[in-house]
């Protein structure tokens, strides 16, 4: 599940058939991919994102990801 996902749109008070509209999808669609099910696609993240007015890594990204900010260094 993505957990963000779900969280992230109840705060904004949209339904998932409100979502599903949004994105043009069909509500089934939107269910599988905010309970986990299917892989979502770039675009419809970065669509989702924008509707929800959030980055899409605030979404898509467990909380405790972190980015490395050190360079690989190979000899």
């Amino acid at each position: 599940m993505i957990k963000n996902l779900e969280t992230i749109r109840k705060s904004k008070n949209i339904s998932q058939v409100e979502m599903a509209q949004k994105l043009s999808i069909p509500v089934s669609t939107y269910n599988v991919y905010e309970n986990g099910n299917r892989k979502v696609p770039e675009e419809i993240a970065r669509n989702i994102a924008k509707i929800l007015n959030v980055e899409v890594k605030d979404i898509f990204l467990p909380a405790t990801f972190t980015v490395s900010k050190t360079k690989n260094h190979t000899a």
